[in-house]
């Protein structure tokens, strides 16, 4: 094989491994990755306060069946943070609307599960997730499996001022403000 061959095989190899490795990636004109050019899917903003609904296979066994309430999500990048009052502290790394998940079980549980995450247009997400929660809480239980179901809370409106407007004159009941003519006596 000659030289010439050798390196344009192995600039070859090289694009191939750095394209598998780039999961998430687009091309500008969004077609598949070349080696040109792939770049990240960007990650969206997500910080907030989102309303939660979950449910988990624990409930046939006399747990919660499905819990309504608010979480506060922070989003760094395309790293996403959020605790669900007795159920875990979930965490993810986005590749662009999409991401695998860890769930640790907190009080009165404990263990983990895996999962994933995808986010719909910045306003809702949902999760699903699977593993093994331990304890004497009926909420706990081996082979967990469930889903939660975020939706993002609108920031609240401020008021917009009344534009200023002439205060008019105070008047005096009985008086029209015209000039009366005096009576005769």
């Amino acid at each position: 094989m000659n030289r010439g061959y050798r390196v344009v095989l192995a600039l070859v190899v090289l694009a191939s491994l750095s394209l598998a490795s780039c999961r998430g990636c687009v091309s500008k004109e969004g077609q598949a990755p070349s080696a040109a050019g792939p770049t990240r899917v960007p990650c969206p903003s997500l910080t907030g306060t989102w309303r939660i609904g979950y449910n988990t296979s624990c409930a046939a066994k006399g747990g919660v069946a499905q819990t309504f309430g608010t979480t506060e999500v922070v989003s760094d990048g395309c790293n996403l943070k959020f605790t669900v009052r007795q159920l875990g502290e979930f965490e993810s790394t986005l590749e662009g609307r999409s991401g695998n998940l860890r769930v640790r079980f907190t009080d009165p549980c404990a263990g983990v599960a895996d999962g994933s995450v995808t986010v719909t247009n910045d306003k809702s997400m949902v999760v699903g997730f699977r593993g093994t929660a331990s304890g004497g809480d009926p909420r706990c239980c081996d082979g967990i499996y469930g889903t939660v179901n975020l939706v993002k809370v609108p920031p609240a409106k401020t008021p917009t001022p009344a534009p200023d407007t002439p205060t008019p004159a105070p008047t005096t009941p009985g008086k029209s403000g015209s000039p009366k003519k005096a009576a005769k006596k």
